[in-house]
């Protein structure tokens, strides 16, 4: 009974997971589609919203001015040998 029950525990835990990572793509992708608007940066930079930075000149008139990145989940580029966001700056 009690192997039953941590069965059905971890089941209940693995939705939640689920749901919690879409929720975080989801943010993900406003993020990107809301900084893909602002014409003044048409480049990638790790001063952009979306890499963990402030922003750039035209941020602060988007609707990614008081947007917040949770520092503990961060995105990373999947192409480049390091974390982008994590990359120290010089």
């Amino acid at each position: 009974m009690k192997v039953e029950t941590r069965l059905a525990h971890n089941a209940n835990g693995e939705t939640e997971l689920e749901w919690l990572g879409r929720s975080g793509v989801e943010k993900a992708r406003w993020i990107l589609g809301e900084q893909l608007k602002i014409s003044q940066e048409p480049y990638d930079g790790l001063d952009q919203v979306w890499a963990g930075g402030s922003g750039g000149i035209g941020t602060s008139n988007s609707a990614l001015a008081n947007v917040q990145l949770n520092m503990r989940y961060r995105m990373a580029e999947l192409t480049s040998p390091l974390s982008i966001s994590s990359a120290s700056q010089h």
